[in-house]
């Protein structure tokens, strides 16, 4: 497992991204490789016919330390120009996740705020605000209709 971040091609980066959302962000690239060596003899192999689990620590960097956000982490394959998102499991700051392709991989995250209700409240902003409004009118028309009776009955 090797980081790339300095050395990934912007043609690679392009197609990690069709495989995420607009809320992700690409946090680390990488080469995960996978070598055969038979006495001095050294062969890159890029697939298998069975997966293996691939497991390691993330960054700092990339680790959430704010008690408001959830963190979500996503791995994405890149192999033979098709980029997809891998399951992949997070805990106690190591990311895991099984393949049987080699080649580069990126780690996404996105944040989201655990306070729903606080979600709730903005997206509904502006119901609040009809039904005030409603509400005033309502009152208005009623105080019109009031004085135009007690001058009618004067």
């Amino acid at each position: 497992v090797k980081n790339i971040d300095d050395d990934v091609s912007e043609e690679d980066k392009v197609l990690i991204e069709k495989a995420l959302k607009d809320s992700d962000n690409v946090g680390l690239y990488l080469d995960i490789s996978l070598f055969k060596k038979i006495g001095d003899k050294e062969e890159k192999i890029n697939k298998l016919y069975k997966n293996v689990r691939v497991s390691f620590e993330l960054p700092q960097k990339l680790l959430n330390y704010d008690k408001n956000v959830e963190r979500v982490y996503k791995v994405v394959r890149l192999h033979g120009g098709i980029s997809e998102v891998v399951d992949s499991q997070y805990g106690d700051g190591t990311i895991s996740f099984e393949t049987d392709e080699f080649s580069v991989y990126a780690i996404a995250y996105s944040d989201a705020s655990k306070d729903k209700d606080v979600a709730k409240i903005e997206k509904n902003d502006w119901s609040y605000l009809v039904l005030i409004a409603v509400g005033v009118v309502m009152i208005l028309v009623i105080t019109l209709i009031v004085r135009t009776n007690k001058k009618n009955t004067n």
